[in-house]
């Protein structure tokens, strides 16, 4: 089994102590207009997505509505909400969530949990299981729009050699709307592509991308 997860596109900045306003937040019309490249992207390189039964998301907004552009573009009949792919958060607590910091202690220290969710390794361990549940459910193929911590979470779990040392963390973040594509194959999850978006044009990157950084 092919699993296709891409990072949904820019987000606005809200900017509020309403930990459900901030998570409602919706894409920028650069995001929307980076996911539209990503579409363009998997419709002329992977054809065999066109078509499909049905997209898998996270139920945040930014990701949702991410799923509807590429839904739209690839032709593809149901969304499917699942909480499986939700942001990897850390905490609840909204001076904490976003804080660099506290991400980059817990992707460092996957086993140790810092919030009600429990550590990312617990919940790294429910995203391979869910996949494997899959593939033996006979699915061929995944498409999930998702969220970067989930993506890097997976990725350093299931390939060490990825993780960048602790003083590049922040700056191993996800670009958005990038693609990473993983093997499912028995008991074996490999990684075929991680964080690919040179499909995207100079100006829908980060400037920190642009920049090497």
């Amino acid at each position: 089994m092919k699993v296709f997860l891409f990072r949904h596109g820019e987000k606005e900045k809200i900017l509020s102590d309403n930990f459900e306003k901030v998570n409602s937040a919706l894409l920028t019309s650069k995001g929307i207009a980076q996911i539209a490249k990503l579409g363009q992207y998997l419709k002329i390189i992977f054809p065999e997505l066109s078509n499909l039964s049905q997209i898998f998301t996270s139920p945040l907004s930014r990701s949702l509505q991410s799923a509807e552009v590429i839904q739209k573009m690839l032709g593809i009949e149901n969304i499917v909400i699942d909480d499986t792919f939700y942001e990897l958060y850390v905490t609840k607590d909204l001076k904490k969530m976003k804080d660099e910091h506290l991400i980059t202690k817990s992707l460092l220290n996957p086993h140790i949990s810092f919030g009600p969710r429990g550590s990312i390794n617990s919940q790294v361990e429910k995203i391979i299981q869910y996949l494997h549940e899959s593939q033996s459910n006979g699915e061929k193929l995944m498409l999930v729009s998702t969220h970067s911590i989930l993506i890097r979470a997976l990725c350093y779990h299931l390939d060490p050699m990825l993780q960048p040392p602790p003083n590049q963390m922040k700056a191993g973040k996800l670009h958005e709307a990038s693609l990473t594509i993983l093997s499912v194959n028995n008991t074996d999850i490999t990684i075929q592509i991680f964080n690919e978006y040179s499909f995207l044009p100079t100006q829908l990157q980060y400037q920190m991308y642009n920049r090497g950084e």
